[in-house]
């Protein structure tokens, strides 16, 4: 009965406002590309990045989150570029889409540099059939003869500043709503918002510490606070714990196989009213750097998001 209802609620906010946003990752820190495109721009290497979670596993048709994302910071000459694709799944409901980004950085001063980024995205809504069960069969909204829904195009930006220590960030998934359903009803999908900010303090030579925020604006929902503290160790080793507002509590870990594999989880202890359907909600990702082999080591961990490109 608990699964059903889960389900039922899934489906209601879905057709209200198509309320399943952008996909909801909790190790933002390890990849702002995912919610800032500026961000590809103010790195040294070519970078690729996977990344997958799983929310209330234990339930089907529960939310989960697929990413996959390679950038160029050298594409030509301060211009850098990005390619991403994602898979977001919530009850019967699909979202595969694929985009380009285009950044570009400008030095402000000795201390400080900017980034300007532009994303391109092409989302394909889809419904899994597998998970939808129609009692009344000439009810027009559950229709399913044909795919509902329209592809189409949003173009998103970001903006950051960062120095050697601080990273600033704003940015949109969207510059407009977009139309997703149009017939006995109507539905569309509203841009997200975030604002993003990191300092790193050196504690010593081999001891680092990173608290961070994230805010996330939704139309017609409250918003979103991530607060975060990472601890990184000798650049090998990280660690840290953050709290989403009234929904979970977070620990993440991060550890540097080589000097270009960086592997990472974490798992989120739910505080919300959602905890009485499940607490099975974690989170792993895979990151490759494409050093050169005459290069030092690059800093690995969440510290990489405040490191600029000289």
């Amino acid at each position: 009965m608990k699964k059903t209802t889960l389900i039922l609620f899934f489906c209601f906010s879905f057709f209200k406002s198509f309320s399943q946003q952008q996909g909801l990752f909790t190790q933002y820190l390890y990849n702002p590309t995912y919610i800032n495109p500026a961000y590809s721009s103010i790195l040294e290497y070519k970078t690729f990045f996977f990344q997958n979670r799983s929310q209330w596993s234990n339930i089907e048709g529960t939310p989960s989150t697929f990413f996959l994302n390679y950038y160029n910071p050298n594409f030509f000459q301060k211009l850098a570029t990005g390619i991403n694709i994602s898979n977001d799944n919530i009850g019967p409901f699909i979202n595969n889409s694929i985009s380009i980004d285009l950044s570009y950085s400008v030095k402000i001063n000795e201390k400080w540099s900017s980034a300007l980024g532009l994303r391109i995205n092409y989302n394909d809504y889809q419904l899994n059939q597998n998970l939808w069960k129609i009692y009344n069969p000439n009810d027009p909204l559950f229709n399913l003869e044909n795919n509902p829904f329209s592809d189409n195009i949003s173009i998103g930006f970001g903006f950051l500043l960062k120095s050697k220590n601080t990273y600033i960030g704003i940015s949109s998934t969207s510059l407009y709503s977009v139309k997703l359903y149009e017939d006995e009803i109507s539905s569309k999908n509203d841009p997200t918002n975030y604002f993003m900010f990191s300092h790193s303090f050196l504690l010593s030579k081999l001891f680092k510490i990173s608290p961070g925020i994230i805010v996330r604006n939704f139309k017609n929902f409250p918003n979103q606070y991530d607060l975060s503290l990472n601890t990184s160790i000798n650049d090998k080793f990280s660690f840290g714990v953050s709290y989403r507002l009234e929904s979970s509590v977070n620990a993440l870990i991060g550890i540097s196989l080589s000097d270009k594999i960086l592997v990472g989880y974490s798992y989120d202890f739910g505080i919300s009213e959602i905890n009485n359907f499940s607490r099975k909600n974690s989170e792993v990702f895979l990151k490759y750097t494409f050093t050169k082999t005459n290069d030092n080591i690059t800093p690995t961990g969440a510290e990489k998001i405040i490191i600029s490109k000289e």
